[in-house]
């Protein structure tokens, strides 16, 4: 019996509650069901699906469509993490609906589906470690965490992810040989949903080692261990090679560095600046992933299991360290997104129930104690759902209207919206209703009536050196060889859409809210008009009107 095992049946002899609990598999089911229905309906609730799945999830989505209709891996994309979407085509093959939504929503579902069920798991991993009942608690944070709930309904294979490493890790810590084999097959299957998995065979490798470092014969088995894991990656891996020309695994984790090392040669940054850059966003965006209710037991934690170091509790570690360093590297090219921390969510899960251990060992109201960490539980989750949810009214809206705006045959910028992928739904406005449907990819040709200004085409010839009005005189003045033909403007225009060399918010701005210093510009189109709260106005060039109010105007001198 480990020094785990003992401190728990010393503290079950003082909490009466706690010990019932742990002889009742009855009642821990029925916890586990009062637990896993409310977090499966808050998903539900939340999940946006009357609207399109946007930015990675289109590339999954596509994938799955292409080899569901294709029945064999499609080529020509650029989906190199095609687990997920693989998982999803054995779906969409029973679906025979035109309505794309109807697959998107499917889609969604299965990742909230996933998302549900993985606090079971994280619940049998911190079995590993307390009790049954400890474990309990430490899986209702779990299941309630915000930012996980507000990921799985995306779309993106993050949900997963974060269930395999959680199932791994429990399977890993097993005391049979049998279940470390099957940890080391899903090892295999976490490489495909994500190619940064494959850096996790080093640690899990490191500690097999370790564990069995006084068993000979135990020792020899991890030959069989990795001959299962290569046979899950190894066959995918052919299958990437000979349909997208890369493996998909090695080919990555070893882009990174060359792109890093040919990114500082260019000058575009300095290895100062991105390790200056990897540290700070670490740091702040761990902090994040504390909030809300985490950072009042997971910090705790990990001050805890510091005392009480074995092999287990070290391999938790090393996952960490192993999974930190894709986000180390994407923190330090400037991505931005908590959800490179959020695989570490079932580590957290842990080291959370150790804190809850042991204020459940100190306080003797263990029922207040309860009640008060459910209440917090839950009220703060919804707390800062409310707060931090995607406007998803915004978002209806502008699909809405893209609809609208998509009969139009133009040439229009890009550099508009309050997210900056409004636009993004009118290439979906183009299959809406579509009989073709579900057809490969390369069947809907998105832009054959409506394409976009890549702002590549112009953004180096426009002067440092403008006020808001010229701006746009200067704007339509070289992109009119571009052959931009409307200008689809909001009061918000990309705020983040700014370079070197100008903001297009501000000289925008100036439009939409003084259209009529421009006469060259005729509105075809304005939200208002239609009763949404979004407003967008579409505007046609006359650039015979344009030339002669530059005449008028006096341009240039």
């Amino acid at each position: 019996m480990n020094n785990f095992e003992e401190e728990n049946n010393l503290s079950f002899q003082k909490i009466g509650i706690i010990e019932r609990l742990e002889k009742s598999p009855k009642k821990i089911i029925m916890i586990l069901c009062l637990i896993g229905i409310p977090s499966f309906f808050v998903r539900i609730v939340y999940a946006p699906f009357d609207i399109p799945i946007l930015q990675d999830a289109q590339g999954y989505f596509w994938y799955a469509i292409d080899m569901s209709v294709l029945g064999e891996f499609p080529k020509n994309h650029v989906i190199f993490n095609n687990g997920w979407p693989s998982f999803l085509s054995i779906f969409f093959n029973f679906i025979g609906d035109e309505n794309f939504l109807v697959y998107q929503n499917l889609q969604r579902f299965l990742g909230i589906i996933i998302s549900s069920v993985t606090f079971i798991s994280v619940y049998l991993l911190c079995t590993r470690f307390v009790g049954k009942t400890y474990a309990l608690i430490s899986c209702s944070i779990f299941a309630f965490e915000p930012k996980l709930i507000l990921n799985s309904f995306l779309g993106t294979p993050e949900s997963a992810y974060i269930f395999m490493i959680s199932i791994m890790l429990w399977l890993f810590f097993s005391n049979k040989l049998r279940n470390i084999y099957i940890s080391f097959c899903i090892l295999g299957l976490i490489s495909l949903i994500r190619y940064e998995g494959l850096l996790l065979i080093i640690p899990i490798s490191i500690i097999f080692f370790v564990r069995y470092r006084n068993h000979k014969k135990d020792l020899l088995k991890y030959f069989m261990c990795i001959g299962i894991f290569l046979l899950i990656i190894l066959p995918f891996s052919s299958i990437r090679n000979d349909t997208m020309g890369q493996d998909g695994l090695i080919s990555h984790v070893s882009a990174g560095p060359i792109y890093l090392q040919k990114s500082v040669e260019n000058n575009e940054f300095s290895y100062e600046e991105f390790i200056k850059n990897s540290i700070e966003n670490t740091i702040k965006f761990l902090g994040w992933s504390q909030i809300p209710f985490l950072i009042f037991f997971a910090p705790l934690g990990i001050i805890l299991v510091l005392k009480k170091i074995d092999f287990k509790i070290i391999t938790l570690f090393l996952v960490s360290i192993t999974i930190l360093i894709p986000t180390f590297y994407a923190f330090g090219r400037g991505f931005e997104e908590s959800k490179y921390l959020l695989p570490l969510y079932p580590i957290f899960g842990v080291f959370t129930v150790f804190s809850i251990k042991l204020f459940y060992e100190k306080i003797s109201k263990k029922k207040f104690l309860t009640i008060l960490i459910a209440c917090l539980i839950i009220i703060s989750s919804l707390i800062y759902l409310e707060l931090k949810s995607i406007d998803y009214e915004h978002e209806r809206e502008a699909y809405q209207i893209m609809m609208d705006i998509s009969k139009f045959d133009m040439k229009i910028n890009s550099d508009m919206g309050k997210n900056g992928y409004e636009l993004g739904y009118i290439h979906w406005s183009k299959i809406h209703g579509n009989s073709e449907f579900p057809d490969i990819k390369s069947t809907f040709k998105f832009s054959s009536d409506i394409s976009f200004l890549n702002i590549n085409e112009y953004a180096s010839e426009l002067s440092k050196e403008y006020d808001v009005k010229n701006f746009i005189l200067e704007y339509l003045l070289i992109n009119e060889e571009n052959g931009l033909t409307h200008l689809l403007i909001d009061k918000y225009n990309n705020k983040n859409n700014c370079n070197d060399v100008i903001c297009f918010e501000e000289g925008f701005n100036y439009v939409f809210f003084n259209e009529s210093e421009f006469p060259f510009l005729m509105k075809i189109y304005d939200s208002k008009d239609e009763g949404y709260n979004y407003h967008i106005k579409l505007f046609e060039i006359d650039y015979h009107q344009f030339e002669i109010f530059l005449d008028d105007y006096n341009y240039g001198e």
